[in-house]
């Protein structure tokens, strides 16, 4: 994943150990290591949501913080990111669920923390800009400031809300009644709902930067500074998956690149022994090699002649990279 140069400044300039940073909860302490990497394209849930398959759900989940995560780039050089807890998902789902859980509200409890936690981001993201401009530190006294995080939290659940709007409209209710229950912060997400988002938006400027606010003011000028939020590089998130629970009900695939009319993926939470999955040409699904020994799985079909050297030639390009993914995965 490429370096953005705007968090590569803040890193660099404006950076700091992780204990100046969040406290994180009780549940990532000691799995942030564990925690299995995956792209914004790759989660799909579509696996066994039956009872049967039911995990112990999270200890609360009356906030967004004991589901997922947000480890600031400031303060965690290298695992900075969203994290996604397995049965943080479930226990929303579950939350808004009338009856039984099902795939769709999985779904849709999963978007919702993932898009909460995103605007984390982004408010981090807008808080850098500020920095690479006026060259001071920014986002360090902005972030330990208890009236500018509860903000940010009714921002973030506000943002959540508008997005679940547009894909799933029949679960905003519950989702709403779920935030209003939430502490102080939390709850206040109503307040920000659009078309006043933009005037949280500025409002959470102001706590990043209060004196060019203020002299704005004293000019007898707004502080239009929503444009900090737009435009952020959000595919460059590390998004990560805290299996806390093995649930049926998730399936995280890699795709690997096409080469020489072969697709390679990997399942990154799949069952014993370590395998990839082969497509051929891509789109296809042809068959599962144990890896490294590239042997058929028991039932598989073996690869024909001419497949077999255009797939030695993929691993001999991507081997590495497939090898790297393989061994942070936790086989079942």
């Amino acid at each position: 994943m490429r370096i953005d140069p705007v968090i590569q400044f803040a890193q660099e300039r404006f950076g700091a150990e992780a204990d100046a940073g969040p406290v994180l909860p009780n549940w990532l302490v000691g799995r942030v290591e564990e925690a299995i990497p995956f792209e914004g394209d790759e989660v799909s849930i579509d696996g066994d949501a039956s009872s049967d398959a039911e995990p112990q759900p999270a200890s609360d989940g009356i906030t967004p913080d004991n589901l997922a995560f947000y480890l600031p780039f400031h303060f965690y050089q290298k695992s900075w990111g969203i994290y996604i807890r397995a049965s943080g998902v479930w226990a929303l789902a579950r939350r808004i669920a009338a009856g039984a859980v099902d795939l769709e509200r999985l779904m849709n409890a999963y978007r919702v923390l993932f898009e909460h936690e995103r605007f984390h981001f982004i408010a981090e993201y807008a808080a850098s800009r500020i920095e690479v401009v006026t060259a001071k530190s920014s986002y360090r006294e902005y972030s330990s400031e208890q009236c500018a995080a509860k903000h940010e939290e009714a921002l973030a659940n506000a943002w959540a809300l508008c997005r679940l709007r547009r894909r799933a409209p029949s679960v905003v209710g519950a989702i709403s009644n779920w935030m209003r229950g939430q502490p102080p912060g939390y709850r206040g997400f109503e307040k920000w709902m659009p078309p006043r988002f933009v005037a949280g938006e500025r409002q959470a400027a102001v706590f990043m930067a209060r004196h060019e606010a203020a002299l704005n003011r004293l000019l007898g000028q707004d502080h239009p500074a929503e444009f900090l939020f737009r435009g952020s590089p959000n595919r460059l998130i590390p998004i990560y998956w805290v299996f806390d629970v093995p649930p049926a009900w998730i399936r995280l695939v890699k795709p690997f690149p096409k080469y020489l009319g072969v697709r390679v993926l990997v399942h990154s939470n799949d069952h014993k022994p370590p395998h990839i999955h082969i497509q051929a040409p891509p789109g296809r699904d042809r068959t599962r090699y144990r890896w490294p020994e590239l042997t058929p799985l028991d039932g598989d079909p073996t690869l024909r002649s001419k497949d077999r050297k255009n797939l030695d030639c993929y691993i001999a390009a991507y081997g590495k990279d497939i090898d790297d993914r393989i061994k942070r995965i936790a086989w079942q």
